[in-house]
């Protein structure tokens, strides 16, 4: 793209068909270019009467923040230079870690994630710590940092402590996480996620939430969504949850869900199912700030001046930023496409970018 700061000085830098169409634009219309902050700047809507709904991310740490190869009895493996090494030697990962098998199995990952193995005798993969840092600046408006990994539990307090200053050297600033979820007992995907769905439920009760985003960051135990049952329903797809986690909410709120699913399977040449919670992936990373990319609008409170909403057409915008977008891969340009997509009937745009990836985000109102 060159220079960041060229992104953010006038549409019409960026050639004359994009002038022309910005010029064409209503002044209610037009889009403020600035980098990302937290708040957003709208034109055409009364700022000071709107705010921008909390966002809850809910995080797992095993499988989210480093990779674990499932085995067929017992915890899983980590992926981590001492288990890659001894899968490397003829006597393969010690009995008490697992069998010959298991070997074969953390060669063929170190193989294809070799870029997110855990490095010394730490417990998180310093790229997938990176990948977090991404989706956390993506947030708008106020955030909610909920651990929901068993690292939540007290034993894990150290480690979770180290975590935490972690977090704070890539994001440059003190960072603990906000809540945990439940200290129920969960040790397979349903528990997990009726443990999710009733601290939403909670929160929705405790700060009378008209508007919440969840987004939720798990593999799951290592379980993938092949149509085992739960509260009713079958778990296919990532909409499944994301509809049995919404039932959750109070009727009146709006609540918008989207499940991060870190999982991944595949067969090794010998026809060994390879299952493996994987960490945070850069589509993921793309996937997640394209959902944060259009927050939503809490709406102005009784008696003060409804913020105007006016639906517009977001194809001058694609049509404008074309040679921006050609210089993207494949799946970012997907991933924008479909923020774009997803704008509600009343919505304005504006473009914000963050570590490079520029992304066109309407505001949902309610």
């Amino acid at each position: 793209f060159g220079s960041s700061s060229s992104l953010f000085r006038h549409p019409c830098s960026h050639g004359a068909e994009s002038a022309a169409i910005f010029r064409t634009c209503s002044s209610s219309a037009r889009m403020a270019i600035a980098p990302w902050s937290r708040t957003p700047f709208v034109p055409g809507l009364d700022n000071e009467r709107i705010q921008l709904a909390e966002t809850v991310v809910l995080v797992d740490v095993d499988g989210v923040l480093n990779v674990g190869v499932r085995k067929a009895v017992g915890p899983p493996l980590l992926l981590n230079e001492r288990n890659v090494d001894r899968a490397k030697t003829t006597t393969g990962i010690r009995p008490r870690y697992g069998s010959r098998e298991c070997s074969a199995k953390v060669s063929a990952v170190a193989r294809r994630l070799g870029d997110c193995v855990c490095a010394g005798s730490s417990q998180w993969s310093a790229l997938l710590i990176r990948r977090l840092v991404r989706i956390l600046r993506a947030i708008p408006g106020r955030r909610s940092v909920v651990l929901s990994s068993n690292w939540r539990r007290p034993k894990y307090a150290r480690r979770v402590m180290r975590l935490e200053e972690e977090l704070s050297d890539f994001l440059g600033t003190d960072f603990q996480f906000d809540d945990k979820t439940a200290m129920t007992y969960d040790d397979d995907a349903g528990d997990r996620l009726k443990n999710i769905g009733d601290h939403v439920k909670q929160h929705c009760a405790k700060h009378g939430t008209q508007a919440l985003q969840v987004l939720i960051l798990d593999d799951l135990f290592i379980t993938p969504l092949n149509g085992w049952s739960l509260g009713g329903r079958r778990m296919r797809k990532t909409r499944d949850i994301e509809a049995y986690i919404r039932g959750f909410a109070p009727n009146s709120a709006k609540v918008r869900v989207k499940f991060v699913h870190c999982y991944d399977q595949w067969k090794t040449q010998a026809g060994e199912l390879v299952q493996i919670g994987a960490g945070i992936s850069e589509k993921d990373v793309l996937s997640a700030r394209a959902f944060l990319a259009a927050p939503l609008v809490v709406p102005a409170p009784p008696g003060a001046t409804k913020p105007s909403a006016f639906g517009i057409d977001l194809s001058w915008l694609l049509r404008g930023t074309a040679k921006l977008l050609q210089e993207h891969s494949a799946v970012e340009e997907e991933a924008i496409k479909n923020a774009v997509a997803s704008k509600g009937a009343a919505a304005s745009a504006a473009v914000f970018c963050a570590e490079g990836l520029v992304t066109i985000s309407p505001l949902l109102c309610l």
